[in-house]
């Protein structure tokens, strides 16, 4: 006897969730639903299956996201990493220069003219 009052008191909840099934299935085009052997459990199934595979598109996406992320951050890091070293060259080849220069300079002012 619980058992009866028990799933007594679930009908009106099964029948309140069935409403948005019945509301989301009208939405959907007739052609997903256009076979003859489509009952709204096979509709209900393939609206399952469609979400599942949004849900799993969604998911890789962000995972691809993620890595694209990650792999941005570190490119630009070597970046970094490259444009500090050739920025360390480029002052070592400047002070060669201007050591160089000042060779010069010193030899020509002592070269009697």
């Amino acid at each position: 006897m619980p058992e009866e009052t028990r799933e007594g008191s679930l009908r009106p909840y099964l029948a309140e969730e069935a409403q948005p099934w019945d509301e989301l299935l009208s939405i959907l085009p007739p052609s997903l639903c256009a076979q003859a052997s489509c009952s709204p459990v096979h509709c209900r199934g393939g609206f399952l299956l469609l979400l599942a595979l949004l849900v799993l598109t969604c998911l890789a996406l962000a995972v691809l996201a993620v890595y694209l992320s990650v792999l941005q951050s570190e490119s630009l890091r070597m970046l970094a990493h490259t444009l500090h070293t050739q920025e360390e060259m480029l002052l070592k080849l400047r002070l060669a220069s201007l050591s160089q220069l000042r060779r010069l300079n010193s030899s020509e002012a002592r070269a009697p003219s």
